[in-house]
């Protein structure tokens, strides 16, 4: 068995601020939540970590409707300095700004997105966290089976 190649890794050191745009809607309750538990998250960890010299600056920007997003992501990218995007809250949202995100080559990570199209996307600068529908599918079919029912009822809201 050949011994591989030693890993080489090279550190960067920065000191300063880390600019993250967050695109939310902030009249509804999740979008609401998010922005707390950004700026919570943020508190915490800076109070635990006060010796880091690097700082993570959280600029919201508010969006209700699909064009709002959208032209909040590209004043974002165009006039300010941006080293990520937080957001949408929607799928279908998300596939416009992971596009918006590639073109500037700045990473878009989407906390809320779950569908399904999202899996395959192409993009090197779209990172979704959380799992797509076909989970739920899954889980619920496993619940019926277990049960050994015979019938279900789904009512679900088609958004995309």
């Amino acid at each position: 068995m050949r011994d591989a190649p030693p890993v080489r890794f090279s550190v960067v050191s920065f000191n300063g601020t880390v600019h993250v745009g967050a695109v939310l809607d902030l009249n509804s309750p999740m979008g609401a939540m998010i922005e707390l538990c950004l700026s919570m998250a943020l508190s915490d960890f800076y109070s635990i970590h006060s010796y880091y010299k690097t700082r993570l600056s959280i600029r919201t920007k508010n969006a209700e409707h699909e064009l709002d997003v959208a032209s909040a992501v590209i004043e974002m990218l165009k006039n300010e300095e941006m080293h990520g995007v937080l957001g949408p809250q929607w799928s279908k949202e998300a596939k416009f700004v992971a596009e918006l995100g590639a073109r500037a080559q700045v990473p878009v990570i989407s906390f809320t997105a779950k569908s399904r199209a999202l899996s395959h996307s192409n993009s090197t600068y779209f990172v979704r966290t959380t799992p797509d529908d076909i989970y739920q599918v899954k889980s619920l079919a496993a619940i019926c089976q277990g049960f050994d029912w015979q019938e279900i009822i789904v009512l679900y809201e088609d958004t995309e």
